[in-house]
């Protein structure tokens, strides 16, 4: 039985819409991309654990959707008011990044909402998307330099897994890249969202879900953590999950294992569940 001694973090995905277009996006993101509706919002935040030790706020681009995402922090802000996990909203930075004082201004925007890091990502993948990376980089310089209360944290990616648009990148570029998942992961999980609802331990969603946020319980979404499946790739032994895939299908399991040896974790897991973001 897994037990959660510590808490949870959860990324939620508030919309699959993107002003960028970037060639190593796992979910193709685009203009179009379908955003949570308030209800939705509703129903994930208010039957969210108590417990959250953060929550990560994602897309696509959340501020394709600024009043959604004012929406949500603030949902945040109300719940946990007595006890505020750590609050992260992932951005490209382009809707605020185009002088200081609007840097400033949204800064202490999310700081009122109750966001304590910023993440954003200063690669070329997102600079050959439309990113403008020195303006990006100005936002850290403008936060420092005012002393305001939130910490900015840079991602940096220089190949990618082959996932979405992904597997349209020259060799050098793919990455074979092992579970996110650490045996700290089974006392503190990490949970991904899609925009559907569903609820996984794999940042690309390839793992089966749990269950969905807009329609269970969080109690059951965790009892579900304890098959051991789920058990195997919240360890990240994925030799393990394929073995329990495969039931004994020594020539399933050799062609995975195969996969697992020349390609890494993730695409051994994207071939045995056909993950949603192909």
């Amino acid at each position: 039985m897994i037990t959660i001694e510590k808490g949870y973090r959860i990324s939620i995905m508030l919309t699959e819409a993107c002003n960028l277009k970037c060639s190593h996006c796992y979910m193709s993101a685009n203009a179009k991309g379908k955003t949570l509706s308030n209800d939705e919002i509703d129903y994930l935040i208010n039957n969210l654990p108590i417990n959250c030790l953060r929550i990560s706020i994602t897309g696509g681009e959340p501020y394709m959707c600024r009043d959604k995402l004012y929406y949500i922090l603030n949902k945040i802000k109300n719940k946990f008011a007595a006890n505020m996990p750590e609050v992260r909203v992932e951005t490209n930075g382009m809707f605020f990044y185009y002088d200081d004082a609007a840097i400033i201004k949204e800064v202490q925007k999310l700081i009122e909402l109750g966001v304590s890091t910023l993440r954003l990502s200063d690669d070329e993948f997102h600079e050959k998307g439309g990113l403008d990376i020195k303006k990006l980089r100005n936002i850290e310089k403008v936060v420092k330099e005012n002393n305001l209360n939130i910490v900015v944290s840079t991602l940096f990616q220089d190949k990618a897994v082959a996932f979405g648009r992904a597997k349209e990148l020259k060799t050098d570029k793919i990455e074979k890249k092992k579970c996110l998942n650490r045996k700290e992961s089974l006392v503190i999980p990490y949970f991904y969202t899609t925009i559907d609802g569903e609820v996984s331990t794999c940042a690309w969603k390839c793992a089966p879900p749990l269950g969905n946020c807009f329609k269970d319980s969080w109690d059951d979404i965790v009892r579900n953590l304890n098959s051991p499946l789920q058990k195997a790739i919240l360890n990240s032994d994925i030799e393990e999950a394929a073995k329990l895939v495969c039931g004994g299908d020594e020539n399933k399991f050799s062609h995975l294992k195969n996969i697992l040896e020349t390609k890494g974790q993730c695409m051994a897991c994207k071939e045995m569940f056909k993950g949603k973001y192909e």
